[in-house]
This record gives C-alpha cells, sequence and structure tokens, in this order.
C-alpha cells in the first residue's frame, strides 16, 4: 500500500508507531493539547502566544484588503510583519509563520526581505524533519491549492518537469479533497508524474506531514 510505503521512508520508527502517531494527531483537533498549543512534530509544539500573534496578523492582512488608502494599507501590513516577527521568535521551527513572513514583506514591496525569508523557511524544513526524526527526502508534497485554481492546476506542470529534469526520486504527493478538485479531467494528466491522495482517511494521516515536506509556491 502507498502508505505503508511513504511512511516507511518518512521514519525509522516502527510503522505501527508511526501510525498510531498518526492517527493520533493528524487532524488539527488532536494536534492541540490542553494547554491550547499545537504539535506541528513529534516534540515539536508551537505555544498559544504564538498561535495568537499569528491568527492576529492574518485578521490583520485580511482587513488590509478592504482600504483603498495607501498609507493605510502599509500601516496595517507593518502591523501584521511585527505580529509575524514575534510568531518566528517564539516558534523558531514554525515553517508556516517564516512563509506568512515573508508574504507580508512581498505585499509590502520589500521583495529581497520577502525572498530571504522564503529561502529561510525553506531550510526549515531539513531542520524540522531533524527533530522529528523524519527523512527529509521521503517525498515532495505539492501545495494543495494546485488542485483548488485552473491557473495553478497549470503551474503544477512546473513541478513536474523540474521532478523529470532534474531526475528527481522522490515521490510527488497531493492531497486532493475530490470536493476541492477544479477541474478533476485536467488533473488526472499528471497522475503518471505524481500520487494524488483523494480518500479522506489517507489525507487526514498524511497531512500532518506537509509542514515538512511541503513545498512552497516561492
Amino acid at each position: 500500500m502507498f502508505l505503508e510505503r511513504l511512511f516507511g521512508r518518512i521514519s525509522n520508527s516502527p510503522l505501527s508507531d508511526l501510525f498510531a502517531y498518526a492517527r493520533d494527531v493528524s487532524r488539527r483537533k488532536a494536534l492541540r493539547d490542553s494547554s491550547g498549543r499545537i504539535r506541528i512534530a513529534p516534540n515539536v509544539f508551537v505555544e498559544k502566544s504564538a498561535l495568537q500573534n499569528y491568527g492576529a496578523a492574518i485578521v490583520a492582512e485580511g482587513a488590509v484588503s478592504k482600504i483603498e488608502n495607501s498609507d493605510e494599507v502599509l500601516s496595517g501590513l507593518q502591523r501584521a510583519e511585527s505580529l509575524l516577527r514575534k510568531t518566528v521568535h517564539d516558534a523558531p521551527l514554525w515553517i508556516d509563520a517564516l512563509r506568512a513572513l515573508g508574504r507580508n514583506l512581498w505585499f509590502q514591496g520589500r521583495f529581497a526581505e520577502a525572498i530571504d525569508a522564503f529561502a529561510r523557511a525553506e531550510g526549515l524544513r531539513a531542520d524540522l524533519a531533524a527533530a522529528a526524526g523524519w527523512n527529509i527526502n521521503a517525498c515532495v508534497m505539492l501545495p494543495r491549492n494546485c488542485a483548488q485554481s485552473i491557473s495553478l492546476m497549470g503551474h503544477m506542470g512546473g513541478f513536474v518537469k523540474r521532478k523529470i529534469l532534474s531526475g528527481d526520486a522522490r515521490p510527488y504527493v497531493l492531497l486532493a479533497p475530490p470536493a476541492d478538485v477544479v477541474n478533476s479531467a485536467f488533473l488526472s494528466y499528471f497522475e503518471p508524474h505524481l500520487t494524488i491522495v483523494s480518500e479522506a482517511d489517507r489525507i487526514d494521516q498524511l497531512a500532518m506531514f506537509e509542514s515538512v515536506f511541503g513545498v512552497n509556491w516561492n
């Protein structure tokens, strides 16, 4: 079975232990403990305060989209930036927070800083994998929105082209719930090069690995 093979590549732990871990924490509600923190790897947590700062930053960025005055837009983005920097400081292995900071800096037009943040976020994948005891070269998990937007589905060809031309032997995986797929016929063209996972139970089990094995558009 695909999951057994993939999990075997990800960890040197006994498969039974890894499956038990996946069942326990793959759903978001199971990732959160009684103190409000979340687990992003077997022994790596994001504290509640960092989660709150991250959430506040995302809300602030969302509010900016409804503002027309450019000065107010920049002020809102800078408030979000401050919160994201606190998050990155308090949760240094949380890849999503650093990617969010990069996106925020890009929106501000600070492109060199944004690219640096995106690069540092990609570097964290190896650090988090090491902390979790996972093999960073086990697989590549593509962004889920590859299947959710027709334009991004076209861009997925870039990932596939890179895999072919570079001879990348790692399995490429896309978690694609059927209800989220914008064009199933188009998506099927990529099946020779990707493992497309559409079953809800398998998606639940694999979702926990996206933070380490997931690549970012940027």
